[in-house]
Formats: structure tokens, sequence, C-alpha cells
């Protein structure tokens, strides 16, 4: 009987293992509330370069963060870039308080569920601050990326929408 149980477990392991997020892999179709109560599809930003940054209002690193990322943004905003935070907070005014102290003019996303739930789980967050990378054809490039990286698929975005 308990030859069975690690069976089982060591299967339902792997099939875990095999279920997370990959380089190459296309961006999940993630649909999550942004701060006006409207439902976004991450997969809608397809086309693109894409950087993904998991946050919370109480994290100290996210929130010096923010700050980098407004920056990148504002430099970037009009190359075919979109960054899109999400947010972790379960207090929904201690998020959007957050959002205008940090002055964060990029998308907001909410997801008030623990990061160990099923998205965390698919893309790997264990912690954060963390930042997934994807390219502007949809496929996960770096998780955590440097900021030459992310000006490297910037150029390659619009280089490509150049030649279209």
């Amino acid at each position: 009987m308990i030859k069975y149980i690690l069976l089982i477990s060591v299967i339902v392991s792997t099939a875990n293992l095999n279920a997370q997020l990959k380089i190459g892999d296309s961006l999940p179709d993630i649909k999550l509330m942004n701060d006006k109560n409207i439902e976004i599809s991450i997969a809608s930003f397809k086309g693109k370069t894409i950087l993904i940054d998991f946050w919370a209002s109480w994290c100290g690193a996210c929130r010096t963060l923010n700050r980098k990322l407004g920056h990148l943004y504002k430099l970037n905003e009009n190359h075919n870039f979109v960054i899109i935070g999400i947010s972790l907070d379960s207090d929904k005014q201690k998020w959007l308080a957050a959002i205008e102290k940090d002055k964060m003019t990029y998308i907001q996303l909410n997801l008030p569920k623990d990061f160990q739930e099923d998205l965390g789980k698919l893309l790997k967050i264990r912690q954060i601050p963390t930042t997934l990378l994807f390219d502007s054809n949809g496929k996960f490039i770096a998780r955590n990326p440097r900021a030459k990286l992310i000006s490297n698929e910037i150029q390659k975005g619009i280089l490509k929408n150049a030649k279209s």
C-alpha cells in the first residue's frame, strides 16, 4: 500500500513539474481584474514585449522595484512594450494606495489569493518581487531578467514591427 502511495505521489509531482512555465512556453491566458474592476486578459497583449511583475503593497523590495519599472515603462511605452503589475494584495485599499503613491502608470491587476494558488504554481512564483519577460511572439524569455535583456527584447519588437 505504501508503495502505491509513493508511486502516486511521484506521478502527481512529475505532472505538476511538467505543467510549470518553461523558457519558450507561450504566454498563458490569464484573466484578472484591474484597478477599475475590469477583467483584463494578459494574452490580449500578445504582439508586444511583456514584462509581468508580481508584487504586493507590503513588500519593501517590490515598492523599490515599482519605481524602477515606472521609469522603464515611461522610456519605452511607445515602443510596443507593456508592463503588467500583478499584486498579491488581499486589501484592495492598500493596493490602490500603493499604485497611487508609487505613481504606477502601467497596467495593474490583482490576484488577491496567495501565490501558492494555481497561477503561482503554473508560473513558479515562490517569492516577490518576481518578474517574467515574454517576447512579442508571446514566448517566455526569462525570469527576473536584467535591464539589458529587457532592452534587447524591446528593440527586437521594434524591429519586428518596422518590418511589418
